[in-house]
Formats: structure tokens, C-alpha cells, sequence
């Protein structure tokens, strides 16, 4: 389990639990944003996902660019951000777990690229996982590259 006052960086195909031991209060929101920026002048376009599965890892639904929001409204993305420009995150998914139906077990954030390119052509790429209730990074972040992640 992880604490909400610390955070980690996770490799590809780790997994962290929402579920918290420490007495903290439940969470009820958490977002993931996605911040990048183009190396060497090129295009590059990622996305963020998320998708959502039952216990048994039945694929329910995908969150995504060109399908913004879950069908009962408590997963949204904020929409295609082709170019990475501009500060901050690029792309936001809000989840709103309170509103999450009961057979979705498990919710996985994903990030592509959707220009093809490896994510070694990226700069200062960022994706960092945050509780909306308390605004800070929690429990998970993660970059393209071994350095911490900038803030996004």
C-alpha cells in the first residue's frame, strides 16, 4: 500500500493499489495528467487512456481521446492535445470514484503514442497520477526517462 503523502515512480507493467491501510480518508477523486513536449522539432502526438475492467479483468469500457467520457459520466478526459505544446498537462483524465459502477474493479491509465514514435523522442515527458481531493501527486508518477518527473 502507499501512502497519500508519498509518491513513487513506477516502470512499465507496475501496478499501485488506490486501497489505503494508513487511516487516511478514502479517496473520492484522482486524476492523471499527461504533460510532454516534442524533441528536436518533431510532431509527436501521445494520448492518455484509461480503461476499465471487472474482477475478472473483462474490458468494460476505454476513456480516450475520441471517446471523452465513461458512460455514466465518472471518468473524462479533457480532450486531444496533438502537439504537447504549451506548460503544464497537456491531457487530464478525471475519475470521480464515487461514481465508478461497482463492476469496475479495476481502472489502468494508459499513455501512447499515437504519431508512432518511441517515447525515447520525447522530452520531458510526464505522466503523474494525484489525488483531486488533496491536489498533490499521489500515490504514482512516472516519466519517459530515469529523472524524477517535472511537475506537470
Amino acid at each position: 500500500m502507499v501512502s497519500l503523502n508519498q509518491s513513487l515512480s513506477l516502470e512499465k507493467g507496475e501496478r499501485v493499489s488506490l486501497h489505503k491501510e494508513d487511516g487516511a480518508p478514502e479517496l473520492r477523486r484522482v486524476s492523471m495528467g499527461l504533460g510532454w513536449d516534442a524533441a528536436s522539432g518533431r510532431s509527436i502526438d501521445l494520448d492518455a487512456g484509461c480503461l476499465l475492467f471487472d474482477r475478472q479483468f473483462k474490458h468494460l469500457e476505454t476513456v480516450f481521446f475520441m471517446h471523452l467520457s465513461s458512460s455514466d459520466q465518472s471518468v473524462k478526459h479533457s480532450g486531444d492535445n496533438l502537439t504537447g505544446e504549451g506548460e503544464g498537462d497537456d491531457e487530464v483524465i478525471e475519475v470521480d470514484l464515487t461514481g465508478v459502477p461497482q463492476r469496475a474493479a479495476h481502472l489502468v491509465f494508459v499513455v501512447n503514442s499515437f504519431s508512432g514514435h518511441k517515447f525515447s523522442d520525447v522530452k520531458q515527458a510526464c505522466a503523474a497520477c494525484s489525488s483531486a481531493d488533496r491536489g498533490r501527486n499521489s500515490p504514482a508518477s512516472t516519466s519517459a526517462d530515469s529523472r524524477p518527473p517535472p511537475t506537470c
